[in-house]
């Protein structure tokens, strides 16, 4: 997964433009590469879906709470549909929805909060990169 703070390094797109024209190279001529992508990363290379088990390998904590939080009830977690967010070591808290500071996970929109924040964590925060 890419940092999601490698946006700050001048010139970052060229790396990222670099290592990807590297890889197609190497698959293009047949070159078999040991590399340590996590799945998430290599499903946006391939154009394919994320899934919450995607998340393990990025954070195995915050997968295990959200799989958590879709076999149980969650009506009386009072979760809103924010996601907490640091960058450059300041946290803050970032709305998933419009007025989600005022919109509570419930048992009925737990989906919708869980693909929200399988979203950010695998593909918002890299969007840049990506």
């Amino acid at each position: 997964q890419p940092d999601p703070f490698s946006s700050t390094i001048p010139h970052n797109k060229v790396y990222f433009y670099l290592a990807g024209y590297m890889l197609a190279k190497a698959i293009q001529d047949g070159h078999l590469l040991d590399l340590n992508l996590t799945k998430s990363f290599a499903k946006h290379i391939l154009d394919r879906e994320i899934l919450i088990s995607d998340l393990e390998d990025i954070d195995s904590d915050l997968c295990k709470n959200l799989k958590w939080m879709l076999e149980n009830d969650v009506d009386e977690l009072y979760q809103t549909m924010t996601v907490e967010v640091e960058v450059l070591n300041e946290r803050f808290t970032k709305e998933l929805i419009s007025n989600g500071y005022d919109t509570f996970v419930t048992n009925k929109n737990k989906k919708d909060y869980v693909k929200l924040i399988c979203k950010e964590k695998m593909t918002n925060e890299i969007s840049e990169q990506i």
